[in-house]
């Protein structure tokens, strides 16, 4: 009789296979279902990509199952119809202006809640308490057509905007992009994203983080971006020299409309993120909660919101680049992948690096250039001697959690300490 027998030898292939006292491991696990993936195929691929660690399908497959990181599919672990429908409702709640659709919603719930609910499920409980919702989505024309965007490759461009949108509470936005994969490489909530000297903080604290520089910058023509003109221009001279500024300027202006990747990020970082905001403090404002006429408040809400603001910023980030989102068949730059993943694995989509390195001195340059122009300073919405009392009243409330659902709660909280 044959031999039915897959390993005669008895040699395991994966013999110092990772177990769940292997914290690197589990929080890999843990974030890759985050980020809505459930092929083990894939994580199989991303845990030696991300972490050099090599084991079995099957392993991960034991051990997801072991932490209770179940797909849509899974039957073990099974929860009931309405605790589903209730676990839909809790992501609809944070939606207060019901812009976010169905794939977003279901990634969202991965995201925030650690949970894969089948997307055609997350459908149809949307469907049944917010129908209006997917008439007022339903997309309409646009004034400004839709052009391919090309890239040879990563770093190649990084394209910056502000984003004004939530400029109406206080809070302007700044961010920055990379062109051939629309990784979010910063995004920051700042005082003014219309001051020169923000401008160029953020993009220098950037090329410090990614201890580099693209081929080009691109932004549109607002008076804040002059002297992060001059400084690009500066740079290339002192630190790459070989790339000719006439025939690669460092720096391009362009109109807004044609700033294509900031522009595009914009609608989405509105619809998810910025416009439940906005409704949330303005709330606030209507039951009389702040009143911004009366100092302390202004400057605790300044504080407070800058706090809720950034983090939920962080967030958003972070969820946007390891969403991998739609396959658009006709897209130049990669698509239905992550962002993330694209910008990692750069040439298995065809792609180069063009970032111009820097060195250890030539990144402290960068430090210095960031002290010389004011350092972090003007980035705060309070003075130092309130952020230290407030962050110790904030510390002596041990508040878990912060968050749109409980943050004008804690603002009366934080007030009667600070009054």
């Amino acid at each position: 009789m044959a031999s039915h027998n897959r390993n005669p030898t008895g040699r395991n292939q994966y013999p110092n296979a990772p177990t769940l006292d292997n914290k690197v491991f589990v929080e890999a696990l843990k974030q890759y279902h985050r980020e809505h993936i459930s092929s083990n195929k894939v994580i199989k691929e991303r845990l030696s990509k991300d972490h050099q660690i090599e084991t079995s399908e099957s392993n991960i497959k034991n051990k997801r199952n072991n932490l209770g990181l179940y797909g849509s599919r899974s039957k073990k672990g099974k929860r009931t119809e309405q605790e589903i429908e209730q676990t839909v409702l809790n992501q609809m709640d944070k939606d207060v202006v019901d812009n976010i659709g169905v794939p977003t919603t279901t990634a969202r719930i991965a995201f925030d809640q650690r949970e894969h609910i089948p997307r055609d499920k997350v459908r149809a409980i949307m469907k049944l308490h917010r129908p209006e919702g997917f008439e007022r989505r339903n997309p309409g024309g646009r004034k400004t057509p839709r052009t391919t965007v090309t890239s040879i490759g990563i770093n190649e461009r990084w394209a910056a905007d502000g984003h004004d949108k939530l400029n109406k509470i206080g809070f302007p936005i700044y961010a920055v992009v990379d062109f051939a994969t629309g990784k979010i490489l910063g995004a920051w909530v700042v005082p003014n994203n219309r001051l020169g000297s923000t401008v160029a903080y953020l993009f220098l604290s950037l090329i410090e983080q990614y201890k580099g520089i693209p081929l080009q910058f691109s932004t549109d023509c607002g008076s804040e971006t002059t002297m992060w003109h001059g400084i690009a221009n500066a740079l290339r001279e002192f630190f790459h020299s070989d790339i000719d500024i006439a025939e690669l300027a460092a720096h391009n202006y362009m109109k807004s409309i044609h700033n294509i990747l900031s522009e595009r990020s914009w609608l989405r970082l509105r619809l998810v993120f910025v416009d439940n905001a906005v409704a949330v403090f303005e709330r606030g404002v209507a039951e009389g909660i702040y009143d911004p006429i009366i100092p302390i408040q202004e400057e605790l809400c300044r504080w407070l919101w800058a706090k809720l603001l950034r983090q939920d910023l962080a967030s958003y980030v972070y969820f946007q680049n390891t969403w991998p989102g739609r396959k658009v068949p006709y897209k130049a730059t990669p698509s239905g992948v992550a962002r993330d993943t694209a910008y990692k694995d750069y040439h298995q989509y065809g792609m180069d690096d063009y970032l111009q390195p820097l060195t250890t001195e030539q990144v402290d340059v960068v430090r210095e250039l960031k002290e010389l122009i004011g350092g972090e300073r003007p980035l705060a919405f309070s003075s130092e001697e309130f952020d230290v009392r407030a962050q110790a009243a904030y510390d002596e409330l041990e508040i878990k959690q912060l968050n749109t659902e409980n943050v004008w709660h804690l603002f009366e909280a934080l007030l009667t300490r600070l009054v």
